[in-house]
């Protein structure tokens, strides 16, 4: 896939993607509580760790935006791993809005970056 096709993909799933990032993202309050069985609990607790000490000082919506309206993908997957970083350890988090979404770019990232 070519930048342009990811880039594409990414904006047709913006506003799924933009939906994960406020949910989870670690720069942002972790306000959302779903009814989720954490099947990898060790994982789980090292990511709560990890989670807690990222940067909180920026606003990773807005960078997102920023870089989705500027084609930098560098940045628009900086943005998209650190929200999935923040999702719990859960085979739950397939059924959150934009995970799929933000995996399926992350798994396939451009050939030509």
């Amino acid at each position: 896939m070519t930048s342009q096709e990811w880039l594409d993909k990414a904006r047709r799933g913006k506003l799924a993607l933009i939906q994960l990032i406020q949910d989870f993202h670690p720069a942002l309050p972790h306000t959302v509580e779903l009814p989720m069985t954490i099947t990898a609990p060790r994982a789980e607790e090292m990511r709560q760790r990890i989670v807690k000490h990222m940067a909180k000082d920026y606003d990773p919506v807005a960078l997102f935006n920023k870089a989705l309206d500027a084609s930098d993908v560098s940045t628009v997957t900086s943005v998209l791993n650190r929200a999935w970083f923040g999702v719990p350890e859960s085979l739950d988090c397939w059924s959150m809005t934009g995970f799929k979404e933000a995996v399926d770019l992350l798994d396939e990232p451009p050939e030509d970056v």
